[in-house]
């Protein structure tokens, strides 16, 4: 295997989003957390911050609480076919995620793991099967 074969990834994946099934009827379109798309979120959703953080004060616990929902409500997630939690709306996302860390560590995860974004996987068909 070459080393473009191993590391190399399908850009408008990354930067678009793809579908991940996370378990029967769960599944979700995320970019990847190393995306322009989702650095370019982070860095806007940490300006606010920037001067605090130069004179060596962290962020608050609920600050960063803060900060890691709306990366994942802005930058990651991009839609979800999760028919117990009904049609995508990004308003409920926060929400959502708030009642569910388990499913911000999925979203998270998945969103680090290159195999997810290295081939356009034929997803309708895998859903409809």
């Amino acid at each position: 295997m070459s080393f473009k074969d191993k590391y190399g990834q399908n850009n408008t994946l990354a930067e678009e989003g793809n579908w991940v099934e996370l378990a029967p009827d769960v599944w979700i379109k995320i970019r990847r957390s190393s995306s322009k798309h989702a650095q370019k979120i982070l860095t806007s959703l940490m300006k606010p911050y920037e001067a605090a953080r130069a004179r060596g004060k962290e962020l608050t616990p609920s600050q960063q609480e803060e900060v890691n929902l709306r990366f994942i409500q802005e930058a990651l997630l991009v839609d979800w076919d999760i028919p117990e939690l009904g049609t995508y709306a990004e308003a409920d996302v926060v929400q959502i995620l708030r009642e569910a860390p388990d499913f911000q560590s999925d979203i998270v995860t998945q969103s680090g793991i290159l195999d997810n974004f290295k081939i356009q996987q034929d997803v309708e068909r895998a859903k409809n099967s």
